[in-house]
């Protein structure tokens, strides 16, 4: 178990694992952090700066965020507060930013998206008292413009959701990451862990494109067939 900012080269005789938290929700502060306290694991979590002791308006997403799948749109867990934030142990828990409003940064002009990643790394800073030197981009979503402003803003690193297997001997600002939930299975854990999912990031800009493509249509597909389904029943009045 390594920090998700360690550079340099790593034990040898088996893998190494960071541990990152998007969201900074308190069911993170309640149910994970004591479990990976007692084993004595390192986490990052990633705090939407704005939204700091509130429950948020975004909406979740699916499997994969960078495709604005909503599955839920009405969160009820919290950010966690100022005070919840400034409790955790820093020998333990890293902070970063996950921008102010948690917007996606490649859909705001260059001045907001420069606020989003600039002021939420010195607004973090300044709650904490800590360096912030990591920023996690909401949903995934980023391009080399956003890349760039988080390294002029000072971070060391910054985080997309692209499953990949890290060279921590490079200088590399960008690092992607791979999702696992608790509904993911022993198979399933030891295929994320082994690096079985790294292909999926090359997938992942042809499946946002079709279905972006199919999401547009979606209204349309729906409505030709409600209709069709109509006129099948008033050609069939019997089947009920």
């Amino acid at each position: 178990m390594v920090p998700a900012s360690y550079r340099g080269k790593l034990p040898q005789g088996g893998k190494c694992v960071a541990i990152t938290f998007d969201d900074a929700f308190i069911s993170v502060a309640a149910n994970a952090l004591p479990e990976l306290t007692r084993h004595s694991f390192h986490s990052t979590i990633f705090v939407p700066v704005g939204w700091i002791g509130q429950t948020p308006a975004w909406a979740m997403t699916g499997d994969d965020a960078a495709h604005g799948e909503v599955v839920n749109s009405k969160l009820t867990d919290r950010v966690m507060s100022f005070e919840q934030l400034k409790a955790l142990p820093a020998s333990l828990v890293s902070l970063g930013s996950h921008s102010l409003s948690h917007s996606s940064i490649i859909e705001l002009d260059t001045e907001q998206a420069r606020a989003e990643i600039e002021d939420s790394r010195q607004q973090l800073a300044q709650l904490s008292g800590r360096e912030i030197v990591e920023f996690s981009f909401p949903y995934g979503e980023h391009d080399q413009s956003a890349v760039a402003m988080c390294g002029a803003a000072g971070y060391n690193f910054a985080y997309s959701i692209a499953p990949q297997e890290i060279d921590t001997t490079t200088s590399d600002l960008l690092r992607g990451r791979t999702k696992v939930d608790p509904s993911d299975g022993p198979l399933e854990f030891f295929l994320k862990f082994s690096g079985a999912y790294q292909w999926t990031s090359y997938t992942a800009p042809w499946t946002k494109a079709l279905r972006s493509l199919f999401g547009k249509q979606a209204p349309r597909i729906r409505h030709l067939a409600e209709a069709a389904f109509q006129g099948r029943r008033s050609a069939h009045p019997d089947h009920g």
